[in-house]
C-alpha cells in the first residue's frame, strides 16, 4: 500500500467506528449518571456550555442541527435547574446561556466519571499504543478540532442553500408528450 493511501484509509477506518464510539459514550454517559437522567445529547450541552458556547445558535452550530432540536434539550436543562437563560447585557433581545452551580456540578461529575471510565478501558493497552493513540488525536485535534474551518458548515445567513451549484447542469423537466412522461394535471382553482 503506497503512503497516499493512508489517509484515505484510515478516514475509513475512523467513520467505521465513529458509531462504536457514538453507541458506547450514549451507554457510559447513561451508566455514570445513573440516578441523574441525563442523556448525552444534554450532557454536550452541558459540556459544550462549559466551554464557552454562549447561545442555543452557538450549540446549533456546533451539532449541525436546527435551533429547535437545541431549544428542547435547554428547556429540559433548564427546568431542571441546571441552566440558566439569561438576556444579554449589551442586546437585551438576545439570551445567553449559563449553567448554574447544580449544572457545572453535574456537568464536572459526569466529566470525572467518564474519564475514569474510558481509563479503565485504556488501562490494559500497551504503553507504545498509549502513545501513538496520544499522538493520533493529536493530529485529529490539528485537523478537526476547534478553530478550523468546517467543511459541512450551514450556509451563510444571507445565502439561499444551494447556491453555489451550478443551474445549468439541471437536467429540464420532461414535457407533455415526451416518452414516459404523463400530462399535468391542471389546477381547478376558481379566481373570485
Amino acid at each position: 500500500m503506497a503512503p497516499s493511501d493512508l489517509p484515505l484509509q484510515h478516514a475509513a477506518q475512523l467513520l467505521q467506528f465513529l458509531p462504536h464510539l457514538t453507541r458506547w459514550a450514549r451507554e457510559l454517559v447513561s451508566r455514570v449518571s445513573a440516578g441523574l437522567d441525563l442523556s448525552l445529547r444534554q450532557y454536550a450541552a452541558l459540556r459544550a456550555i462549559q466551554e464557552g458556547a454562549r447561545s442555543a445558535t452557538d450549540l446549533a452550530r456546533r451539532w449541525q442541527v436546527t435551533p429547535a432540536v437545541v431549544t428542547g434539550v435547554i428547556d429540559r436543562l433548564e427546568r431542571r435547574g441546571l441552566v440558566r437563560r439569561a438576556a444579554d447585557p449589551k442586546d437585551r433581545r438576545r439570551l445567553y446561556l449559563a449553567l448554574t452551580a447544580k449544572g457545572l456540578e453535574m456537568s464536572r461529575s459526569v466529566d470525572d466519571k467518564l474519564t475514569g471510565a474510558l481509563a479503565e478501558h485504556l488501562a490494559v493497552a500497551a504503553p507504545s499504543d498509549l502513545l501513538a493513540l496520544g499522538r493520533t488525536l493529536a493530529v485529529l485535534e490539528r485537523a478537526l478540532g476547534p478553530g478550523k474551518p468546517d467543511a459541512i458548515a450551514p450556509p451563510a445567513r444571507n445565502e439561499r442553500p444551494g447556491a453555489g451549484i451550478d443551474k445549468t447542469a439541471r437536467r429540464r423537466s420532461p414535457r407533455h408528450g415526451e416518452a414516459g412522461t404523463r400530462p399535468r394535471r391542471l389546477s381547478r382553482r376558481v379566481i373570485r
